[in-house]
């Protein structure tokens, strides 16, 4: 059986060594972030590269979130995957879980 089309697997691999070739990035293993690292933390060219990587991902059919959830370091790019009704449903639940609003103030949810 052959194939002419790669896999959403295969094509990110290519566009992530395609955003790993620019000047100023290099790749390291993958570890989790210290607390303190947080996207507005980041040189402009590694935030440049995690945009395209993102959006990459979600161009593919894949997600911005693990099994954690978004977290304030991808904060700003949910718009990017979920729709304004889908936000507003999170508000709402939300809402009623927490009506005070004391659960996780000045987060995005």
């Amino acid at each position: 059986m052959s194939r002419t089309e790669p896999t959403a697997l295969e094509a990110l691999a290519t566009r992530l060594r395609e955003v790993l070739g620019q000047d100023a990035v290099t790749a390291s293993p993958v570890r989790p972030a210290p607390r303190w690292c947080r996207a507005a933390h980041l040189p402009a060219p590694i935030l440049g590269a995690a945009d395209e990587v993102v959006r990459a991902a979600l161009d593919l059919g894949g997600t911005i979130s693990g099994e954690h959830g978004i977290g304030t370091a991808k904060q700003h790019w949910l718009d990017l995957e979920l729709s304004p009704a889908s936000r507003e449903l999170q508000r709402r639940v939300k809402a009623a879980f927490d009506p005070r609003g004391l659960l996780n103030p000045g987060k995005a949810l």
